[in-house]
């Protein structure tokens, strides 16, 4: 996030922070489409960040998605006349599991070192077409990372006092 410091001698810095990697993680895979097998190897390699929505346990969830079964259905049907033509087409696509497919899970983690730990709320979706696939995405994430950057803002007013005021956003003296 920019941070622009002002003064009596005014100068501006931009500061990148470095992401860990489980917020490296669950921003790569926001949005995503992928296959199932794919989200479940993530949701395996991140299990321990992972939480039921619902207070079950997250290799239940895993399981869910894993025994997922993703049906598609399509009926074409044509029919000719003298002064014309009819065309209908009818896809379906289902999908099941032996239990309630979760519709969320949470994410937890420290998006940056030193920061407070918080729940990344992630959205569950199949998406249908040629070829359904799942998405995981973050629930309100500009409201998420909002929080983020007020946090980071308050780490540094704590670090620096009154020694300079503080604004997040983009500042360009052109």
């Amino acid at each position: 996030w920019p941070i622009a410091r002002t003064g009596l001698f005014s100068s501006t810095a931009t500061l990148t922070l470095e992401h860990t990697a489980a917020f490296a993680a669950v921003q790569a895979i926001d949005g995503r489409q992928q296959s199932q097998r794919s989200l479940v190897e993530w949701m395996e390699d991140w299990a321990g960040n992972l939480r039921a929505v619902d207070g079950g346990s997250i290799s239940g969830v895993v399981n869910l998605v894993r025994a997922l079964t993703i049906k598609s259905n399509s009926e074409v049907t044509h029919t000719d006349k003298d002064f014309g033509a009819k065309k209908a087409a009818l896809e379906e696509i289902e999908a099941r599991s032996t239990s309630a497919i979760p519709t969320h899970v949470n994410f937890r983690c420290a998006p940056h070192v030193g920061f407070q730990y918080r729940d990344f709320p992630l959205r569950l979706s199949i998406i249908t077409g040629e070829k359904p696939a799942l998405v995981l995405r973050i629930v309100s994430k500009e409201a998420l990372f909002e929080e983020i950057a007020n946090e980071f803002k308050d780490l540094l007013i704590k670090a620096v006092g009154d020694a300079a005021s503080m604004t997040i956003g983009s500042f360009d003296p052109k």
